[in-house]
């Protein structure tokens, strides 16, 4: 009899066809940890069992894995691409943006203001580039989980990256991460998308 973790929960026990079954229907995928009596620690399904990919499909594709690899890929390529030009358009403002800003904090640091000017310049100029910076860093996490998503390698990734895109604000981009994330948590959330990964 095999148990299985989800990541919070252990579940089981299980028989192996019940187990083999969860794969074709995405409860589990192969880098779920699995365990059973006699074994020294958890393993990933994948490292236990042979198959990679789910042998059946309820697509009808003649039961073939690679079918439902490609089903999977078709599904994120739309999301991952609008999550991809999103990051591409947020970065490229938010350099924009941090130019600017490392302007404005110059002039308040250089500039011939009065003490209050000058400090209020300082002030806006660093809180600018602070913001654009944390705006870089999020729009990097983003496409390089588009990327990840894009390619089924990583599912965690391409969650994370979801979520940060619809979190990413960039005052041009905004409709489209948000989206863009949706879309993508939407496609993910697919049984046989998950299972691809």
């Amino acid at each position: 009899m095999w148990h299985y973790t989800d990541g919070t929960n252990t579940h089981g026990p299980i028989d192996e066809a019940a187990l083999r079954g969860m794969l074709l229907h995405g409860t589990v995928n192969r880098n779920t940890l699995i365990w059973r009596e006699g074994m020294s620690e958890w393993k990933s399904y994948g490292s236990i069992f042979v198959e990679s990919q789910p042998q059946a499909s309820s697509r009808g594709n003649g039961g073939t894995g690679g079918n439902d690899r490609a089903y999977a890929l078709d599904r994120v390529k739309g999301p991952a691409i609008f999550m991809i030009v999103n990051a591409a358009l947020t970065i490229v403002g938010s350099l924009v943006q941090l130019l600017i800003n490392l302007g404005v904090f110059s002039i308040g640091a250089l500039g011939d203001l009065s003490k209050n000017d000058q400090a209020q310049m300082v002030l806006q100029g660093a809180g600018g580039v602070i913001g654009a910076v944390v705006s870089v860093i999020f729009a990097i996490v983003v496409l390089v989980g588009a990327l990840k998503m894009k390619g089924l390698t990583s599912y965690g990734f391409a969650m994370t990256a979801a979520i940060m895109g619809i979190l990413c604000t960039n005052v041009c981009c905004c409709p489209v991460g948000l989206g863009a994330g949706i879309w993508a948590l939407v496609v993910l959330n697919d049984p046989k998308v998950k299972a691809a990964f």
